[in-house]
This record gives structure tokens, sequence and C-alpha cells, in this order.
């Protein structure tokens, strides 16, 4: 499925899921137009899947920034956010670990977050980059990750004087360790300066994961172009990249308990039943 296929059927079927399941008729706009998928602003808290919604609302946790557009269906902060906060309250993201890899090792609940800053790239009150996900476990492991849905790829950046200081005093230090090195330089650097930029988090000790749908030809392409010839081998292992339809499958296979099989079926009608629309 070509990526503007995609798209377009994610988008009708979230408009379908906003009139049938939230009971919305109200379309919200965007640059001026009204869209069957996007919710009324004042209604964006909607889009947090119910059975979680007041939880998440009142929690520390929850005492993010919403994105501009969370409001939107497909936002993909508000996908991250009804996949891995029930999750998180529950204390069953050992499930995750689990899934990727990290079998004998268990969360540290006390260092997870949503919209984690980076410590790499904030310096001289620089905007830092932002994980979607993060945290680590009790072993020291931590693990970033980078949550798409409908977007085109991986952002790229102006080559101005602003990101050329940039890329001079904050990244260039850490790309020789973990980036190749036609991809360290500058303009190249820009080009795929989303996908960069998370990957220069990549240790011995930590993983970047790439989590799209297995639809989303556009992300997954870069995703596995990142893999096998951005990221150094010693650290490709280091990068993973995970579809929703996999990770979804893989935990439905081993909960037991039916308020998680009810939270998971709620977040794949949400957002991975667009094919049979």
């Amino acid at each position: 499925m070509e990526f503007e296929e995609f798209k377009e059927h994610v988008f009708k079927h979230l408009a379908e899921y906003k009139e049938q399941e939230l009971n919305i008729s109200e379309m919200g706009c965007w640059r001026g137009k009204r869209y069957g998928h996007i919710l009324p602003e004042e209604m964006g808290y909607r889009n947090i899947l119910a059975r979680y919604r007041a939880a998440f609302l009142n929690s520390e946790i929850g005492n993010i920034k919403l994105h501009r557009y969370f409001h939107h269906l497909n936002s993909s902060q508000a996908m991250c956010i009804n996949f891995f906060f029930p999750l998180f309250i529950e204390n069953r993201l050992g499930l995750v670990t689990g899934y990727l890899g990290f079998k004998n090792e268990v969360v540290d609940y006390k260092s997870v977050q949503f919209e984690k800053e980076s410590e790499i790239d904030g310096m001289n009150n620089r905007r830092p980059t932002q994980f979607d996900f993060y945290f680590k476990t009790e072993l020291g492991t931590r693990i970033f990750f980078e949550i798409k849905y409908t977007e085109n790829g991986f952002g790229s950046a102006k080559d101005d004087s602003e990101h050329r200081d940039k890329y001079k005093e904050v990244y260039m230090p850490h790309l020789g360790r973990v980036v190749q090195p036609e991809y360290s330089e500058v303009r190249t650097f820009f080009k795929y300066y989303q996908i960069i930029r998370n990957l220069i988090h990549i240790d011995k000790d930590s993983y970047v994961v790439f989590l799209y749908p297995n639809d989303n030809s556009s992300v997954a392409r870069a995703a596995e172009f990142a893999k096998k010839e951005i990221v150094k081998q010693q650290y490709s292992e280091h990068l993973l990249n995970v579809t929703w339809e996999d990770i979804t499958s893989s935990l439905a296979r081993v909960i037991k308990y039916n308020e998680e099989k009810e939270y998971l079926s709620e977040f794949r009608a949400k957002y991975l039943n667009y094919s049979k629309v």
C-alpha cells in the first residue's frame, strides 16, 4: 500500500470512528477546512481512550504539554499515550521489554516519561529532541521511543545558520560514534535530521525504537534505511524497528487479564482497523 492510499484509509476510518464510537458528528478544522477525522479543539481530551482517560489526565505523568494538533484523531502523541499509559498504570511495561528482547530486565517505573527531553542537544537554551516515550530498566538499559502513525517519513532540517551552529556545537561530537561517516557530513545530516538526532542517543546501554504502522511505507522505508545504512554496524541492533501490528499482536498472545485484552482491543479498533473500511 502506497503512503497516500494508507493515509486516505486511516482518515476515512477515523472519521467513522469519531461518529460511531465517540458519538461526535462535529468536524474539526485544519488550515481553514473541516475534516471528519479531527475533533473540535475543545473535545481534544476525548482522543484518549475512555477507559484510562481520567486516570491519565489526573496523573503526574500526564502533566505534559499536548501537541498543537492533539485533537486530530491521527495524533501520534495521543496514539503513544493510548498504548503506553495503560501498561504503565497497570505495571505491565514488562510486556514491552519482553517483546523487545529484554526478558530478564525490570522496568524502573520512576524513570517512565512521555515527551522525554534529550540530555544531549538541549544545551545553551536550545530546543531539545523530545522522545515520545522513555524508560530505563533497573539494570540501566535506556529505551527511547519515536512514535509514528500517519507522518510522511521523518523530518529534515533547513540548511541555515541556526542549524549549522547547532550541528557544529552539539551534534558533531556524537556523530562519529554512532553514524556512518558519509551521513555525518552537514548537508546529509540535515536531510536525515530527525533520524540522526534520534540515533545519537544510542550507546552500549541505550536503544532507540521506531514504532510505526506496517502500511506506512514512507516511514517503514526510512526506518529500514536508517538501520541498514546510517547507523554504524556495531550499533545496528540498538535501533529497533517495530510495527504497531506486530507489537499489539504479540501482546495479545501473552496477556491474560480481561481488562488488558479489552484495552488492547480498543486500541487496535481505533488505530489499526483502517484496512477493513
